[in-house]
């Protein structure tokens, strides 16, 4: 039998004494409705441990390290009493930032992929995976294939090398389902996703549509995904159950091959604010290609004061920047970066003028 305690507490700013009786609670359940009229007075106390020792799971404590490498002393207090000490020592190295995906079918062969983040000059010499079912596999990229064959969640276990000898390990829960549930709720998810995508997308400018339709090709994967659908139903169709299962297994295969993200959303921005070129940044002899003609190397630097000057004087040039990531089950990824210009003549300009732009 569940119980469910409700409480009450009444605030008075008045000296005075309350008495409450004759209250009932009437709630709906099963579409029969029920009432409770019993009355409780609640004492607050302390809370107590009574359990053996057990070990604590900080794996979702977001406890964070210092950004500088070297050795520390961690402390664990509890009521400003040493819990434990331990020393550390803090490295800069590569981390496991997630797997993809981190839900599969059973008797389908699942390619996991491992996203790495590594230092500057760092790159990963190899990965270990301990895939929770027995499986273990060795390999130099950070891309391999598994099948589990009961349903159920395992714990994945990834542990990396990297160039200098230092290791890195991280896990991650992979549940694993039918073939015909897994096509139900990715179906369903992608189908949804896809279309508050397109949603998002009508919104903005014209430039950043085609911008975040390079990267994700919503269209492209739309159709892939109602051809899925298609297929799904004749499976389901499907007398043969040898042929059906088959089939299924398919369809989960490439269903795990087509990412689609959750959300996609602008991680940072900033609107109209003003462009002037940077003396440093004019290139005379790119200027010379583009329009002929020839210049005095010795006045270099007049040459340059004169692009400013003209730019300063005859335009107005403003840019708004965005950059879009998309939420996916692995993670948040940037997909694209958007700058637009726009340019007004402060006055009629009766010749060519060009805006030559570096990409470094």
């Amino acid at each position: 039998m569940e119980v469910c305690i409700i409480p009450i507490r009444i605030f008075s700013n008045a000296s005075q004494s309350i008495t409450i009786s004759n209250i009932d609670v009437r709630y709906r359940k099963n579409n029969v409705v029920h009432v409770e009229n019993s009355i409780y007075s609640l004492l607050e106390d302390s809370p107590r441990v009574s359990s053996n020792y057990k070990k604590l799971n900080f794996n979702m404590a977001s406890f964070r390290t210092p950004e500088s490498e070297g050795n520390y002393t961690f402390t664990l207090k509890l009521n400003n009493q040493n819990i434990f000490s331990e020393k550390i020592e803090v490295k800069n190295v590569s981390i496991i930032k997630s797997v993809s995906p981190l839900k599969t079918a059973s008797s389908v062969p699942t390619d996991f992929i491992a996203y790495v983040e590594s230092p500057e000059n760092v790159f990963v010499s190899g990965y270990f995976w301990d895939f929770g079912n027995g499986a273990t596999k060795t390999t130099s990229t950070n891309k391999t294939t598994n099948t589990y064959q009961q349903l159920g969640k395992y714990t994945l276990s990834i542990t990396l090398m990297d160039n200098r000898g230092i290791s890195s390990s991280q896990n991650f829960e992979i549940e694993v389902e039918s073939p015909k549930e897994i096509i139900n709720t990715t179906l369903t998810k992608n189908t949804k996703n896809i279309e508050e995508i397109k949603i998002y997308i009508q919104n903005k400018s014209a430039f950043q549509q085609r911008s975040i339709n390079s990267v994700l090709k919503i269209d492209n994967i739309s159709s892939k995904i109602e051809i899925i659908k298609q297929r799904y139903e004749l499976s389901l169709q499907e007398t043969n159950l040898t042929k059906q299962t088959e089939e299924m297994n398919q369809i989960v295969s490439e269903l795990m091959r087509i990412r689609v993200p959750d959300r996609i959303f602008v991680t940072k921005q900033a609107n109209s604010f003003i462009f002037i070129p940077k003396k440093e940044n004019i290139e005379l002899g790119t200027l010379k290609i583009i329009a002929g003609g020839d210049y005095n190397s010795e006045k270099t630097e007049n040459y340059k004061n004169a692009v400013v000057a003209w730019n300063i004087e005859n335009l107005n040039i403003s840019i708004d920047f965005n950059e879009f990531s998309a939420e996916y089950e692995s993670g948040t990824e940037k997909i694209a970066v958007v700058f637009e210009l726009k340019i007004n003549e402060k006055k009629n300009i009766q010749y060519d003028y060009y805006l030559t732009i570096y990409f470094v």
